[in-house]
């Protein structure tokens, strides 16, 4: 997104290139990450609930961006505002906690019980 903030069309192409191709590896990678995070038992359910979410987030970006860019005459601090919010983002990702799964032991006692 820094590159966006120059005025060149030389860096409004490169951030094309670099978005095109951070973006497969980052949609990939991702499916792997939630996959190995939350277990594939609960995966669609979960999906389901965040995948709309992230959808309505990312389609009022562009709305946002053309308000802001209204109001002040510049992209610059609203890029500014959607790097903060990506950077905070990903430092809150990396260090959360995965959630705490069932030990074996419990689900061999309840699979006994059944």
């Amino acid at each position: 997104m820094l590159l966006l903030i120059t005025d060149t069309p030389i860096m409004a192409y490169t951030y094309g290139i670099f978005m095109g191709v951070f973006s497969g590896v980052a949609f990939t990678l991702g499916l792997v990450a939630w996959a190995d995070y939350y277990g594939r038992e609960h995966l669609g359910g979960i999906r389901g609930l965040v995948s709309p979410v992230a959808q309505i987030t990312n389609a009022c970006g562009p709305l946002i961006a053309s308000i802001a860019y209204d109001a002040s005459g510049s992209y610059t601090s609203i890029l500014l505002v959607f790097i903060a919010s990506a950077f905070t983002g990903s430092i809150l990702w990396f260090f959360a906690p995965p959630p705490k799964k069932k030990a074996p032991a419990l689900a061999f006692a309840e699979a006994g019980k059944a």
